[in-house]
């Protein structure tokens, strides 16, 4: 439902921090409304140690999947302080909206919208990593997205084509991996971007079910990862495949 230009939705919180009822990284607060079913698919979804591929502290991904609900969920993923388990490296904190089919269509059935509301949120209020005992619903502004265009402009629409044949793809080497997102699901009818689950800056993993990972450059280890995986992996400085 909405309050006035307001989106009001379910939220979550997927980190890592110690508490009296344990530590590591799972769902460490949520609001009322996000079920039982819908953690247990996030948990298996959600980024953890070392997911976020770029190390910066100022480093930020996005999650973007279709709930076995129906519902879509879409987070923002940072860094937000050092690791305290004494792994090293840094702490990933994702904020996660959960909406419904009329919320997710208020912010034009695109990921990317999603994500810059919820990252303003975060840079206003910050990581909850002292989280309250009762989370209320997230209150969220649809808006423009304040974003350059990417470089590889020439990848849209064959990744739009490639998604509309069912391909799932890993595109590295775009240094505006969030733009090229927003203009691919752009170029797809609505109803079916709808469909489409995909990450920005993630480090690939089979558990999520992608059908597009974008990341600014190449993992080392993504030849291994994809190893038996239905995916190809193709780099945004080649010529993509025609139309």
């Amino acid at each position: 439902m909405s309050a006035g230009s307001q989106v009001v939705c379910d939220q979550a919180v997927f980190t890592s921090i110690r508490t009296p009822t344990g530590q590591g990284y799972r769902i460490v607060t949520a609001s009322p409304g996000v079920r039982a079913e819908e953690k247990a698919e996030i948990t298996t979804r959600a980024p953890s140690h070392g997911s976020l591929y770029e190390s910066e502290s100022d480093a930020v991904g996005l999650l973007s999947c279709r709930l076995t609900s129906g519902r879509f969920c879409v987070g923002h993923v940072s860094h937000a302080g050092v690791e305290h388990t004494g792994r090293g490296g840094q702490r990933v904190y994702t904020h996660m909206a959960l909406l419904d089919e009329a919320n997710y269509r208020s912010f034009d059935s695109n990921p990317v919208m999603v994500h810059s509301a919820i990252g303003r949120l975060v840079r206003e209020i910050g990581p909850l990593l002292k989280p309250p005992p009762h989370l209320e619903p997230l209150a969220l502004l649809p808006g423009t997205c304040d974003l350059a265009s990417p470089e590889s402009a020439h990848w849209i629409w064959p990744s739009a084509a490639m998604l509309l044949e069912g391909h799932r793809l890993v595109l590295t080497g775009e240094k505006a991996p969030l733009a090229l997102l927003n203009w691919t699901m752009l170029g797809l009818p609505r109803r079916l971007r709808e469909g489409f689950n995909a990450s920005v800056n993630l480090r690939f993993s089979p558990s999520r079910g992608m059908h597009l990972v974008l990341m600014r450059s190449n993992d080392p280890q993504l030849p291994r990862q994809l190893a038996g995986q239905q995916v190809q992996s193709l780099a945004c400085n080649t010529t993509p495949p025609a139309p």
